[in-house]
Parts: structure tokens; sequence; C-alpha cells
């Protein structure tokens, strides 16, 4: 049980006098019925609209909740929410998460044996609406995030991760909302570690980078497996197998990504060359494809048979040329490129 708040408003540790007197229901709804009183206990936990605690704590008393449950549960409200940015939207948040729950009676026993998980839980949704719409998306998943302590994971261990979740599916529906649901997972951990955690910013900036990189990665991989099933095998001049180089330029090439940042990429493929197999224009029908002859650099190509993109060669001299760098270098950080066997086609799908 957390201190008493101020006494300018009506005290729940009033109410917890009437629950040990054996009346808790009859005490709570005369607390939930004062209008003034809700209001006072509005304005002193820095509220400014009185009708959201009122819609909210009496939508509690629905059953799911034992009075003495909601008792503590708004002593703590009381306790916290003075401290928190946009104290209104967060209790409505709160209130989404628990009604987004298979058992909120749970998250509220546990918000009353570890009252730091509810003073957690109201730290992040109160960062951005941003993070606050991913709790709600994943509410099964935050306990286990907070269980973890948003611990930095390698990029090894989340591209297996990853790579386990979509297995071998290439419907393009199903491998987006896992790329999705990985991407939210992940960036609520990132955050946990940030603002709960306090984590070093190279390390928060590292980890967003990390994750924005498996995702690129495993979106080549599966788009790539998906158009060589439709269009054939892409081969070299000589019969190589042609692949596809991403280059990750800007924030994502320095592994500096922040929370809002986009992505800046470079595809290259490696050489002309033809598709051995079937190379029907079924997904994206477009008069100036052509399914016959080079190896293209992108769905669409240009009227005279030419690919859209560069090639990694021509890329490479550009970067040796114009810039002086080393050709397997892919930023001015020393990070190398990135290269995943696939091929100029598989973007398109991306």
């Amino acid at each position: 049980m957390v201190a008493d708040p101020a006494a300018s408003w009506p005290r729940v540790g009033d109410l917890a006098g009437r629950i040990t007197d054996g009346d808790s229901s009859a005490g709570l709804r005369e607390f939930l019925a004062d209008d003034a009183a809700i209001g006072r206990w509005s304005r002193a936990a820095g509220l400014t609209d009185p009708e959201i605690p009122q819609q909210v704590f009496r939508s509690w008393t629905d059953g799911r909740l034992s009075p003495d449950l909601l008792v503590e549960l708004i002593e703590s409200l009381g306790q916290l929410l003075p401290d928190v940015i946009d104290a209104d939207r967060v209790l409505v948040t709160l209130d989404r998460f628990l009604g987004s729950m298979h058992s909120p009676l749970s998250a509220v026993t546990l918000f009353q044996r570890d009252p730091s998980a509810l003073q957690t839980l109201l730290a992040i949704v109160a960062t951005s609406p941003y993070l606050a719409e991913i709790v709600l998306a994943e509410p099964d998943t935050w306990e286990q995030i907070r269980r973890g302590g948003g611990r930095p994971e390698k990029r090894e261990s989340l591209r297996d991760v990853l790579r386990a979740e979509i297995g071998n599916q290439t419907d393009p529906r199903l491998v987006m909302r896992a790329l999705r649901r990985f991407k939210r997972r992940e960036v609520l951990r990132i955050a946990y570690g940030d603002i709960v955690m306090g984590q070093r910013l190279e390390t928060v900036v590292g980890q967003i980078s990390a994750v924005a990189d498996c995702i690129v990665a495993e979106a080549i991989r599966v788009a790539w497996q998906r158009q060589r099933q439709l269009r054939g095998e892409p081969l070299e001049v000589d019969g190589t197998p042609a692949t596809l180089t991403v280059l990750a330029l800007g924030k994502l090439g320095g592994n500096e990504l922040n929370y809002s940042s986009d992505i800046d990429l470079i595809f290259c493929f490696s050489g002309e060359g033809r598709v051995v197999g079937p190379k029907p224009c079924r997904e994206i029908p477009d008069p100036r494809c052509r399914c016959s002859g080079g190896l293209p650099g992108r769905k669409y190509r240009r009227p005279t048979g030419q690919p859209d993109g560069p090639s990694l060669s021509a890329a490479a001299s550009h970067w040796r040329t114009v810039h002086g760098w080393p050709a397997d270098r892919g930023d001015c950080h020393g990070d190398p490129c990135r290269a995943e066997p696939a091929w100029a086609d598989a973007v398109a799908a991306v």
C-alpha cells in the first residue's frame, strides 16, 4: 500500500478504511457516485477532464475486479498520475490495456503485488502514443518484456528469432504480419531498456538499427524465394547464381537509427544474365515489363530493356571514384555493406 495522497482530495485510503469495516462495495459505490469527489480526485491527480475517471472507474465495477483491488488501484493511480505527461490519455490507455487482456484480474493483482509494474507501464505509455499503441497491440508480451528488463539482444539472435517465426512462409500477408509483430515487440523491448532502465544512447540506437537490419534482410530473403518460385532462377552470364547487395546509407548505415528514422537503401544486382524458368507477369501487370532477356534490375524495366538499378560493380566504381571508399565498405563508419542472396525483382515484392 502506497502512502496516503494529499488531503486536498478524497483519499482512497478512506475507502480502504470502509473496506476493513466489511462494507467495501458500499463505500466504493459511494465514492464513484459522487461526481464532486471524483472531480477533486481528478484535479489532484493531474487530469483535466473529470469525466474520464468517472467513466473508467465505473467501467471497472463490472465484476471483473474486486472492490479491494479497485481501491488499491485507484490509490496507486492517484500517486502516479501526477508525475506523467498527459494523464488523461494515460488513464484511458490503461483502461484499454486492461480491456485487451484475457485476464484483467491477473494484471491488477500484479500491480498490487509489485507496484513498480504499474509505474513502469504508465511511464512507457506516457512517453508517446506510438509506444502506447504497441503495448495495446501486444498486451500479453508486456510482462515478458518487463521481466526481461529490456536487455540488449545480439543481431544474430534477433535474426534467428525472426527467421524461426517466418519459417518457409512466402505468403506476403502472413510474412508482413510476422514482420510487423516482430518490430512492435522489439521496439517495446528497446523502449523499456531506454526509458525504464536508462540504457546508453549508443546501445539504444544500435538495437534499433539491428532490428531494422534483420527486418530488411528477412524481407529480401522471403521475397527472393517467392520471386524465384514465380519467375525462375536468376543466373549471371557465366551461369553463377545472381545476387542482390543491399547498401545501408544514412543512419542505418552508421548504426544510428532512432525510433522515428526512415531507412535509406540502395539495391545493386550482381550482374547481367538471364532467368531460367517460368517468368509470368502476374503480380504487377505493366506494359513496360519485359519478362525475357537479361536479368532485370527491378520489376519495372525501361522500354530499352535496360535495368533501372545499378550493378554492384558500377556502384563500387562510383564509391571508389567519388568518395574514395574501399569497395567493401557500406558507410563512413566502416560497417560492411550487407548482402543477401536475392535478386532485384524481389525488391518490388517487398
